[in-house]
């Protein structure tokens, strides 16, 4: 029996390396998975592809994780696909900010002023909580 049966996940960065191997992994345990990338959208579906090859339900969203309203949409269409969301799975909150991005202010939280300005994927888990939350988990 797979344990993560019935569990939906949503893998920031899952296009390549150890982002699609979790997809992979997570889909192998039984989740349906949604996953984000930022370009390379013909690999995206690949191994979105893969992992409906292989039984269980996935889909590929281009969402960048420097912009919160992506990352949003990304959350609630996953959780709409799949009728909930119970895994997120940040795979680098400073992915794709190219040279010189370490040098950039991380900017905690996703709210209030300044939103548009929250930096990496680090926002994901806080907007799946209330998804979670809802669903008495």
């Amino acid at each position: 029996m797979n344990k993560l049966t019935s569990k939906a996940a949503l893998v920031t960065g899952g296009l390549r390396g150890i982002g699609a191997a979790i997809a992979r992994r997570l889909s192998e345990c039984g989740a349906d998975v949604g996953m984000t990338y930022v370009q390379g959208r013909d690999q995206a579906d690949a191994v979105a592809c893969g992992i409906r090859d292989a039984g269980r339900r996935a889909i590929a969203i281009k969402a960048d994780g420097r912009n919160v309203d992506e990352v949003t949409a990304a959350v609630d269409q996953t959780a709409e696909m799949f009728g909930r969301l119970n895994i997120v799975c940040q795979r680098g909150a400073g992915a794709g900010w190219g040279a010189g991005s370490h040098r950039r202010k991380y900017r905690s939280g996703c709210g209030g002023p300044g939103r548009a300005e929250a930096r990496g994927a680090g926002c994901a888990p806080g907007l799946v909580l209330p998804k979670i939350q809802l669903q008495g988990l």
